[in-house]
């Protein structure tokens, strides 16, 4: 565990990126309606017909140095989108 630890030490020194701080952290949560989708089994993915699959969207503000956090998050949106939509 100490060798997870001063990893992730060493890339927050590196990268500059540190977890944000609690009062920080609060401003970048947004509540938002739940989304839910159920799917059909197509017998390739196993899906429970108990639990739906919950979206938030837009339930996290990114900071604008963030880029790449918006950028995969949007993909995973707007995969999400089409395979609701399909």
């Amino acid at each position: 565990m100490a060798v997870l630890e001063g990893a992730k030490r060493f890339a927050e020194r590196v990268t500059g990126r540190r977890r944000p701080a609690l009062d920080a952290l609060r401003s970048l949560v947004r509540r938002r309606k739940a989304n839910t989708f159920r799917f059909e089994d197509d017998g390739f993915i196993p899906n429970n017909p108990s639990w739906p699959l919950v979206v938030y969207r837009g339930a996290v503000r990114f900071p604008q140095r963030c880029g790449t956090c918006v950028r995969t998050m949007s993909a995973h949106e707007a995969a999400a989108t089409h395979a609701a939509n399909s």
